[in-house]
């Protein structure tokens, strides 16, 4: 269950651009605790810095628009994730996000703009994912950029995602290793919205691509994704008599 609290504020046009951010793993001792990892997004363009807080724990501090932290950790459980303006931990949070956090999962917080182009949004994406098949990649898209909904994705030509709305993630896709542009279009008119130029996408790894920005002025950032093994489940045997 998410909930979302917004403010009005003013923006000013996001400039295109295009940004990869590694994925930062924790040391081994980390992953024996019971505790879950979130990392930060604020894709807003202007305005002042923010403070996160995970519950009553300031988790990321001074986090401007454009910024990007990796993962750090959180307590593992149901946690409301709370942004306010840097240095005013009393004051009323411009956005809110309430998200259940499994142990040793990851997650992303986006902060971005509301459908009206001038309010805060918070969102949280879930990042705990299965590593692709062998020689293989996955990538997904987040969209966060208002005015345009049905956002199509397109690889060399071929269409990887289609009909990925504002506010939605999509699900991965499998692809093959390759550097290339990815294009994301409207699906209404196969009109070009964003590029990302060179995308270089390695196997066995997973990768976000979050539009942002706005219809004159899109952004994309690139995050790579913590990508796990998925467990030997036992096949079902039913019990004999």
């Amino acid at each position: 269950m998410r909930i979302s609290f917004t403010i009005s504020m003013g923006l000013v046009l996001i400039s295109t651009a295009c940004t990869t951010v590694p994925q930062r793993e924790g040391r081994a001792d980390r992953e024996v605790r019971a505790v879950a990892f979130v990392r930060m997004v604020n894709t807003m363009e202007s305005g002042s810095a923010v403070d996160i807080f995970a519950g009553d724990q300031k988790v990321f501090t001074d986090i401007k628009p454009g910024a990007m932290v990796p993962y750090r950790e959180v307590s593992k459980g149901m946690t409301t994730f709370r942004a306010r303006w840097a240095g005013r931990d009393t004051e009323t949070p411009i956005a809110e996000n309430l998200e259940m956090l499994g142990e040793r999962e990851y997650s992303t917080i986006v902060l971005r703009p509301g459908k009206d182009g001038k309010s805060i949004e918070m969102t949280a994406f879930d990042d705990h994912v299965w590593a692709p098949d062998t020689n293989k990649a996955k990538v997904r898209v987040m969209h966060a950029m208002p005015g345009i909904s049905d956002i199509d994705v397109y690889s060399q030509g071929k269409k990887l995602l289609s009909g990925v709305d504002f506010r939605d993630e999509s699900r991965y896709v499998e692809v093959d290793p390759v550097t290339g542009d990815l294009e994301l279009k409207r699906d209404d008119n196969q009109k070009t919205v964003a590029i990302v130029s060179n995308l270089r996408i390695e196997a066995n790894k997973a990768y976000t691509v979050l539009l942002a920005g706005s219809n004159d002025k899109p952004r994309t950032v690139v995050l790579e994704d913590r990508a796990e093994e998925e467990p030997n489940i036992p096949a079902y045997s039913p019990l004999v008599n």
